[in-house]
């Protein structure tokens, strides 16, 4: 007999397919219904103060979730931005999904109109009363968002001194309940929440709507909302503990439109590092500077030292004669060997005296040695570490490099821009939990440093809420880290955000996978609030002592752990309403795309093989077009890269998530109609959605869980993968969970039998690999370089460099990810790189998988 579990998976699998309210026959199908849709338009929330701002789009957020995420046609349509109408005339075409729709606008949209909103009977009906939120305690309009889900309630902020808040426009009184001729207060938050048991009053909020609402299955356990909380408006913490809460119309709103920025990146190759000069990390907080005859990097946040030289020196090995050079000139440099050297000159003598040596220091305490391969490293370009320098003379194994990594760490290594072994490295920065070079993480807020101005619903996503409150579900704003308190509550006990949200996970995990028996998935969206708390790249600055790299991959290393993974609605461009409407929008069974992956005969007749079955030695890549690994960036970002004259004139595998379909399944049946031979649909990080993959497997970091989740992982992706015609998974990101082992990839041998893509230092077999297969068959490649947005000359420049310093005797290659980047970016770039560089070929992301296997079943 099947087990109960399995059977229970496979259910879930079929509802993917088979769910009424995304499955028709055609992806027009019922255009002939004509619902009616109230229209009521954000677009004056940019004239109101942030608070008033917040609190509008919050509740209209939660009214459009109660309203359209529980009918089967949608009720209520509220555009806030230009991509809102553009999605509008889409779905209201010819022949479309909405033709026959009426949009009706009954109530003049305004700061005052929302009262005679509520009024009418289509949305009158929707929802009970109202649940009020405490300003001076801003985790619970987090809170009340779970609350307005499973309550049918609308949140409301607690400003009765305010004749503008939407209190006092609906004329609320916390000592008079509604009734069902008048909706008024049903749940009130207000002084509910002291830190007398946690000793935060912000984690007792969470903790009493975790044992009300999560523990006991009223909010859905599979669907959690990570969404910055009211801190976004106040910009104050939570009161400590004991505070009294008789006035919570006290907390006034902040400014949440500035941000200090980080610093610029500063690059500087080919030059010595002399006394009276400094460099800077690429974000700006370690900066290195040559000191009296020592090298020193420091953290500029806390004016502390990580490494100084100094402390390696070794008297049998070095004579600084520190007291006769106060005034020499030192300058720190490569030489042709790699060595790592600081030398003075004496201003009196003329006399040059070497007082540092990295070769003398790697005897004397380096924390790897040489020809240690943990430590490769990624390309060169923005998001990497800063290039101090590099040697113009090559070595057996290629050029020598100096970088200061992001986390303040100097590591010297031999190779070339993309792969090498670490000779010697300072090593005295935190060491990272999983063996993952800080350098080698992803930056999600670097995408976006051009999109930091805005109204606060931008940065706050408050319209984000409506899909998650439609479907119940639970909201949270946590800290990961446990080694200082966050900037949004400064007094609690150290650690205990960490352990809310583990705490939050856990019942989670435990109510939908009945406590292990039967493990699912969760979904979780939103992410990290970077831009005001948590991490020092946001407002917190030096308050906070953790990047926001380091806090997004421990985010999700953790989060992983627990079977959940991230629909990343990151700031500041991740701002998405009416997703409850869109929901909505009925998919055909099975979208197909007009590519397949080529045969032996193919790869011939394009030169890619010769007459003897070979591969032609040439540097073979690929492009993964993303991030579309968040419904908000998919619904906002994508459209507008894709509508671009040049798409179609270069092979491009546009990367997105399939699992996001469930927010906005809209723009599917558009890019697999309009979609050329060279456009391919592949899945973006990590297959259906954001994970860690390995965190599926025990032992599990964090969550110390001994099931595995693989089983709930693979049949939801084999489910859509098979949907949405996918075989290749453009980006598999472990994170801070390490090296993706032969476990990891046998989970995808089932679903993404075309290709799995893997970052440099993420491959078991090592970078020099050129990839491999695994035991599955699937051929596995290597993501080798983001390539830096806006000027595809740049990019260029980087892809021509790495083609340059490839092997010649033997096929190589390599996946190149672009974020969020036009079509004529990556046509520009391809031309221009093949103009330069003669050996390279650009191939869609199925050949390349083709000719990988090919390559290591020849060799094998």
């Amino acid at each position: 007999m099947m087990p109960l579990c399995h059977i229970r998976t496979l259910v879930a699998v079929a509802m993917i397919l088979t769910s009424p309210v995304t499955l028709a026959l055609s992806h027009n199908a019922n255009v002939n219904a004509a619902p009616s849709i109230v229209e009521y338009s954000l677009r004056y929330i940019g004239n109101l103060s942030d608070a008033n701002a917040f609190e509008h789009t919050h509740l209209l957020a939660a009214l459009g979730g109660l309203a359209n995420g529980r009918a089967q046609w949608p009720v209520l349509f509220t555009p806030y931005s230009d991509v809102d109408l553009g999605w509008k005339t889409t779905v209201s075409a010819r022949g479309e999904w909405l033709e026959n729709a009426t949009w009706t606008s009954p109530i003049d949209a305004g700061p005052t109109a929302i009262p005679r909103l509520l009024e009418l009977p289509a949305l009158s009906a929707v929802f009970k009363g109202f649940v009020v939120y405490d300003p001076l305690v801003p985790a619970t309009s987090n809170v009340a968002s779970t609350i307005a889900g499973v309550e049918d309630l609308l949140p409301i902020a607690y400003r009765p001194n305010d004749t503008d808040s939407l209190f006092s426009q609906l004329h609320l009184d916390v000592a008079r309940p509604g009734d069902s001729d008048t909706p008024g207060i049903v749940v009130n938050l207000v002084g509910k929440f002291n830190g007398s048991r946690t000793g935060s009053s912000k984690c007792d909020a969470y903790m009493w709507a975790k044992e009300t609402y999560l523990d006991t299955g009223l909010a859905n356990s599979s669907l959690l909302a990570y969404y910055v909380d009211y801190f976004a408006v106040t910009n104050k913490p939570s009161q400590p503990r004991g505070f009294r809460a008789a006035d919570a119309s006290r907390a006034t709103s902040g400014n949440a439109n500035s941000s200090p920025g980080p610093a610029a990146d500063r690059i500087v190759q080919g030059q010595q590092l002399c006394n009276g000069q400094s460099l800077l990390s690429v974000n700006g907080v370690f900066e290195m500077d040559i000191v009296s005859t020592s090298v020193i990097v420091r953290n500029r946040d806390t004016n502390t030292t990580l490494w100084t030289s100094a402390s390696l020196k070794s008297r049998q090995h070095l004579h600084a004669h520190t007291q006769q050079q106060q005034s020499s000139l030192c300058c720190l440099a490569l030489d042709a060997t790699g060595n790592l050297a600081l030398a003075c000159t004496s201003e009196e003598t003329n006399l040059s005296t070497r007082v540092y040596s990295s070769s003398h220091a790697r005897a004397s305490g380096a924390s790897r040695e040489t020809g240690d391969t943990v430590g490769n490293v990624t390309p060169v370009e923005t998001s990497s570490p800063t290039v101090v320098w590099q040697t113009n003379t090559h070595g057996s194994g290629g050029a020598f490099w100096l970088w200061m990594q992001h986390d303040g760490n100097l590591v010297l290594y031999q190779g070339t821009c993309c792969m090498g072994k670490v000779l010697w490295s300072s090593g005295t920065a935190q060491p990272e939990k999983c063996g993952v070079p800080a350098a080698q993480r992803r930056q999600r807020w670097e995408r976006v440093q051009g999109h930091l101005s805005g109204d606060i619903n931008t940065l706050a996503k408050t319209t984000n809420h409506d899909f998650f409150i439609g479907h119940r579900a639970f909201f949270f704003d946590l800290s990961v880290w446990d080694d200082e308190t966050p900037n949004d509550d400064p007094h609690q006990p150290l650690g205990a955000d960490r352990a809310t949200l583990l705490a939050i996970m856990g019942s989670a995990y435990n109510v939908s996978s009945a406590n292990g028996s039967c493990p699912s998935l969760i979904h979780i969206g939103g992410f990290v609030p970077w831009h005001y708390k948590y991490v020092k790249d946001g407002k917190c600055g030096a308050h906070c002592k953790h990047g926001g790299v380091e806090t997004e991959w421990a985010t999700v290393c953790a989060m992983s752990g627990y079977n959940a993974y991230i629909d990343a609605d990151a700031c500041c461009i991740g701002a998405m309403a009416n997703a409850a409407l869109w929901q909505h929008y009925p998919l055909p069974p099975v979208l197909a795309q007009k590519v397949r992956v080529p045969s032996l005969a193919d790869l011939q007749r394009k030169g890619y093989v010769d007459a003897s079955g070979r591969v032609v030695p040439n540097t073979y890549a690929a492009f993964y077009a993303g991030d579309y690994d968040s419904a908000s960036w998919l619904y906002s970002q994508l459209k507008s890269n894709w509508d671009d004259p040049n798409r179609g004139k270069v092979p491009i595998g546009w990367a997105v998530d399939p699992g996001l379909s469930e927010r906005f399944p809209v723009i599917y049946p558009y890019l697999y109609n309009t979609a050329t031979s060279n456009d391919i649909i592949i899945a973006g990080d990590s297959g259906g959605g954001y994970l860690n993959p390995s965190q599926l497997l025990p032992p599990r970091a964090v969550s110390n869980i001994p099931q595995s989740g693989a089983r709930a992982w693979i049949d939801w992706n084999t489910a859509l993968y098979s949907r949405f015609n996918l075989s290749f998974t453009g980006f598999i990101i472990n994170g801070d969970a390490g090296t993706v082992q032969r476990a990891s990839e046998a989970m995808y041998d089932v679903f993404s039998p075309n290709g799995i893509v893997v970052s440099l230092n993420e491959d078991w077999r090592g970078a020099a690999s050129r990839g491999g297969v695994t035991s599955g068959g699937t051929p596995v490649m290597h993501h080798v370089m983001d390539l830096p947005g806006g000027d595809p000359g740049t990019a260029t420049k980087n892809v021509v460099a790495f083609v340059a310093v490839q092997p010649k005797e033997h096929p190589t290659f390599a996946v190149f990810r672009t974020i969020l980047q036009s079509a004529t970016y990556h046509y520009t770039v391809a031309t221009d790189a093949a103009k330069q560089a003669t050996s390279l070929v650009f191939v869609d992301p199925l050949t390349l998988g083709a000719l990988v296997k090919h390559t290591h079943t020849q060799d094998n």
